[in-house]
């Protein structure tokens, strides 16, 4: 059972554990069990026999965390019945909409919020007329749980291409700090244990095949095939997979992965012809299991 140590804790814009900010006509108003929240989430260990009649099966390398299930319950005490029904209406209507998706954080040593939403049957359990316990499933799909707290910053070009057979573009393509560019990157700082996504805003001018976004500490590209003129904004979002050019989706060919940040300091930068109207703004937040 998760122990919440009468931590403030809000869903959407409904606060508990925090007197000043109780609803109206509630004497008692207390989330108390938050089971999960401490528990990580499973893995999906996905493995494959191993053919030619050897023994064995190969593991894959990245085992994704499943879902997480949280059970979330707590206690009304209110100064009348019908108060006290006013109270269970907000717990069910604006607390745990059903459908809906439902912010969660919970003011602990450091700050942490999740994304869930209703997964089972809510109760309201009557202890008198004018006190109840309620008890509300809920299902994180992402289940990481994740700083407020924005980590990132922006930086120029941290370089340019050279080298290789003289063409339209330079290959084989190089790159090269310059000497006053050198410090051109962003240091972003994981706080928490699991490796969290960002969204990269790239600004042009960048020329096509002369540029691309790396994570330095642990050597992860990513370009796509695909120039921007000066003005143009790149919005790349890591977790989702996706890349926006003006606002329209970039069919261009990928060279790369989506990386992640992973716990701990991440040195990006922004590798291409340097310009001063071109650069990256990197935006996160510290993630936990």
């Amino acid at each position: 059972m998760g122990t919440l140590f009468r931590d403030k804790i809000t869903a959407n814009l409904v606060t508990f554990n925090d007197r000043t900010a109780a609803p109206a006509g509630s004497v008692e108003w207390w989330m108390d069990v938050a089971e999960g929240w401490d528990d990580t989430a499973e893995v999906d260990l996905v493995s494959t026999r191993i053919g030619g009649g050897a023994d064995g099966e190969i593991v894959g390398e990245v085992a994704p965390a499943r879902a997480r299930h949280m059970l979330l319950s707590g206690y009304a005490v209110a100064a009348s019945r019908p108060e006290a029904a006013a109270l269970a209406d907000i717990v069910i209507r604006d607390a745990f909409p059903r459908s809906a998706d439902i912010t969660l954080t919970r003011y602990e040593g450091i700050t942490k919020t999740m994304v869930v939403r209703v997964s089972e049957k809510r109760q309201i359990v009557h202890v008198g007329p004018d006190n109840f316990r309620w008890i509300v499933p809920v299902l994180a799909g992402d289940p990481l749980k994740y700083g407020v707290l924005e980590i990132g910053g922006s930086s120029g070009v941290a370089g340019q291409s050279s080298g290789g057979r003289t063409y339209d573009r330079t290959y084989p393509l190089t790159y090269i700090n310059t000497a006053s560019e050198s410090d051109d990157k962003v240091v972003v700082d994981n706080a928490g244990t699991a490796p969290t996504q960002a969204i990269a805003t790239i600004a042009g001018p960048l020329i096509r095949g002369s540029w691309r976004i790396s994570n330095d500490t642990y050597g992860d590209d990513l370009r796509f095939d695909v120039g921007l003129s000066i003005g143009d904004s790149l919005v790349i979002d890591f977790k989702e997979g996706t890349a926006l050019l003006n606002g329209y989706p970039v069919t261009a060919t990928i060279f790369g992965d989506f990386w992640k940040i992973r716990p701990g300091v991440n040195v990006i930068r922004l590798y291409g012809d340097y310009d001063p109207s071109a650069g990256m703004t990197i935006s996160a937040k510290s993630a936990w299991e």
